[in-house]
């Protein structure tokens, strides 16, 4: 969306009232996304059309959403958790945290021991 024609920050509004809403219902990071994303696009637009402090302050709150998804970043890559192959048959070479592959190695068995093997509209993985 460009930042031309009439009024694009009232046009992203709702979007930002509907990422609050989402971030309100579950306040953690990944429910943050999506208000961050309608914000930096209205806070971009606002701040190209304006001069003098409005648009340094905006630029200013502007960066703040981008160091923010910097340092996630950053932290994901120097963070980097212990990978391992999901177990089933069903990965096809997918990797997870080395506690949710020990999770769903028991699980497994626990789904494939109540699931019968031919059973008309389930679908059973092969054996590993």
């Amino acid at each position: 969306m460009a930042c031309s024609g009439p009024a694009p920050v009232e046009r992203l509004a709702p979007l930002a009232f509907v990422g609050l809403g989402y971030l309100l219902a579950r306040a953690d990071e990944f429910h943050l996304v999506p208000l961050s994303v309608a914000l930096a696009v209205m806070l971009a637009c606002a701040a190209a059309a304006r001069t003098g402090p409005a648009r340094a302050v905006l630029g200013v709150l502007l960066a703040l959403i981008a160091a923010h998804g910097v340092e996630r970043q950053i932290g994901r890559i120097v963070h980097l958790p212990a990978l391992a192959a999901v177990p089933g048959g069903v990965g096809d070479g997918v990797r997870t945290e080395a506690g949710d592959a020990h999770a769903l190695r028991a699980l497994v068995p626990f789904v494939r021991s109540r699931v019968p093997a031919r059973r008309p509209g389930v679908r059973r993985q092969p054996e590993v």
